[in-house]
């Protein structure tokens, strides 16, 4: 199975972005993850998939420019 295998999207408002990915696309929630990545710094990411795969994206709020991260 070749292609894409994930990346992660920095949002703005995780709220909306679940919203839209689950409701207006139909992708299904794998899991939600706490992290804590060092310095106090914590993100929750949200984790996705449209496949057979346990995820195919995964986004959290980040600090700093909303981008492809990952």
């Amino acid at each position: 199975d070749q292609g894409l295998g994930h990346y992660v999207l920095s949002v703005a408002d995780v709220d909306a972005a679940l919203a839209f990915y689950t409701k207006a696309l139909g992708f299904q929630l794998a899991d939600v993850i706490d992290w804590t990545i060092g310095d106090g710094l914590s993100v929750t990411l949200y984790f996705l998939y449209c496949n057979g795969r346990h995820h195919s994206f995964a986004f959290a709020k980040l600090p700093g420019s909303k981008r492809l991260r990952h």
